[in-house]
C-alpha cells in the first residue's frame, strides 16, 4: 500500500513515500534554502542597456535581476512585425514598475534571471496572462486530442492570454478546465491588486515547491493514504484526493516521522556505511569537486 507521510508543522518541512512499509522517497525542504524560481515580485527597472537588449531590475533581493527584451510582456504583446529589430528602449524605460517572475536563481555575483511573462501553475493548466501562446503536452496520444484542446483554448482565452495544457488535463472535462482557468484569472487579478498597493520592490507571490512536490507524489497514487501533522496542509491536499485514497490528520505525541519509523531510516541512510541487500554495502565519503 502507498503511504505519503507529511511533516509540515515546523519550519523544516519533510515528506516520505512509503510502499508496503518501505521508504522509497524522502523530500526535505530546509528554511532559508528554498529556490526563488517561480516567485513573483514587483520590480523597478534600474537600468536599460540597449547594447545587450536587456535591463537590470531591482526586485527586492540582494542582487538585481536580469531581464532580456524577449521576456518583457510589452514585447510579447506587441504586434509589430519588426519588433525583433527594435531596441529594448521601445518596450521599457528606467524607473518603470513591472511584475516579474524568477526563471533562474542568482549565482555568486550574478543576479537572478527574470521574465515579465508571468506563469501561474495549476493542476491542469499553466496560465500566462500575457503569453499569447497555446501548447498541449507532448504526452497527448494523438494529433486529434492536441487539436481538440488547441481549438478549445482559442475559444476561451483572450488574445493576450497564453495556455499550456498539462498531462493531467487530458482526462478532464471542458467544464473542469474552465473552472481552473477562471480561478487562475482571479488569482492574477489579486496579484495585480497586491502589486498596486506596494511602494517598494518585493515579493508578491511565493511559489510553494514543497506542496507541489507532495501533490506530484499524490497524483501518482491509484490507492493508498496521506497522513499529515498539519491541518492547513491537510485542507489544501484534500482538493487532490481521488477515489481509493484516504487522508488523515496525525495528532500523536511523537513526531510523525518517528511514529512511522522514518526518522530511523534517515539516520541509517546518513551513516558512512550503508548496508544493502544480500550483504552488500556502500561507503559514502565527503570529497571535493573540481572546477
Amino acid at each position: 500500500m502507498n503511504q505519503l507521510i507529511i511533516n509540515a508543522n515546523s519550519r523544516e518541512k519533510r515528506f516520505a513515500l512509503l510502499k508496503n512499509g518501505e521508504v522509497e522517497k524522502i523530500y526535505i525542504e530546509q528554511p532559508g534554502q528554498q529556490s526563488l524560481v517561480g516567485n513573483i515580485y514587483l520590480g523597478i527597472v534600474e537600468k536599460v542597456i540597449p547594447g545587450m537588449n536587456a535591463a537590470f531590475i531591482n526586485f527586492g533581493e540582494e542582487l538585481s535581476g536580469f531581464l532580456q527584451k524577449d521576456k518583457l510582456a510589452s514585447y510579447v504583446k506587441s504586434d509589430d512585425e519588426d519588433k525583433a529589430n527594435r531596441s529594448i528602449s521601445s518596450y521599457v524605460h528606467q524607473g518603470e514598475k513591472l511584475l516579474v517572475q524568477v526563471e533562474k536563481d542568482a549565482a555568486v555575483t550574478k543576479g537572478a534571471r527574470l521574465t515579465g511573462v508571468i506563469e501561474l501553475q495549476g493542476e491542469n493548466l499553466v496560465y500566462m496572462p500575457q503569453g499569447k501562446y497555446i501548447a498541449v503536452t507532448k504526452k497527448a496520444e494523438s494529433p486529434e486530442i492536441r487539436n481538440k484542446w488547441r481549438e478549445f483554448a482559442s475559444q476561451v482565452k483572450t488574445p493576450e492570454e497564453g495556455l499550456i495544457f498539462r498531462t493531467e488535463s487530458l482526462n478532464q472535462t471542458e467544464e473542469a478546465i474552465m473552472r481552473e482557468l477562471e480561478h487562475q484569472r482571479v488569482q492574477y487579478a489579486q496579484l495585480k491588486k497586491t502589486m498596486s498597493g506596494m511602494k517598494k520592490p518585493g515579493i508578491v507571490h511565493r511559489r510553494d515547491y514543497f506542496f507541489e512536490q507532495a501533490v506530484a507524489v499524490l497524483l501518482s497514487f491509484t490507492n493508498g493514504e496521506v497522513i499529515t501533522d498539519c491541518l492547513d496542509f491537510k485542507k489544501r491536499m484534500e482538493h487532490y484526493i481521488k477515489e481509493g485514497i484516504e487522508i488523515e490528520f496525525y495528532n500523536g505525541k511523537d513526531d510523525i516521522f518517528s511514529f512511522y519509523k522514518i526518522e530511523q531510516e534517515i539516520e541509517r541512510l546518513l551513516k558512512r556505511v550503508v548496508w544493502l541487500e544480500k550483504g552488500a554495502y556502500m561507503v559514502i565519503d565527503q570529497g571535493e569537486h573540481l572546477r
